[in-house]
């Protein structure tokens, strides 16, 4: 994936589309919500005593390997542009506006943009002596 800075998308006539980044975050909203849902509802039946711990157990296993796959599924996915229906261009961002690895995702035919961070960098351990 190559880097590429957003200043100079913005320097070249490119304008950020935050409906864009809505209209990718929407796609995985359901997929993670029911899951989530699910586990939910099945910890507050074991609270009440209504399920055993096994349907709990298994509700918070499959919630965590079908967030794992939606976060690959989003990070290697290409999104197709609001404007022009084409692929988008993925790109490293040079400087992100936040700490950790942000994609820009990059139409050329309508000249928009938007950006995604993907991972936030981890916390390095303090070790005391």
């Amino acid at each position: 994936m190559e880097p590429l800075d957003a200043a100079k998308l913005i320097e070249a006539g490119y304008t950020e589309d935050p409906e864009a980044l809505k209209q990718f975050e929407r796609r995985y909203f359901i997929p993670i919500v029911l899951p989530l849902a699910n586990f939910v509802i099945m910890s507050i039946l074991a609270l009440f005593g209504i399920v055993s711990e096994i349907p709990v157990i298994a509700s918070f296993v499959a919630l965590f390997f079908i967030g794992i796959a939606i976060a690959a599924l989003m990070y290697y996915s290409n999104p197709l542009s609001r404007f022009s229906g084409l692929p988008l261009k993925k790109y490293r961002s040079l400087v992100p506006k936040t700490p950790g690895r942000e994609l820009l995702y990059v139409c050329p035919e309508s000249k928009t943009f938007f950006r995604r961070i993907h991972a936030k960098p981890k916390i390095k351990p303090t070790v005391f002596y």
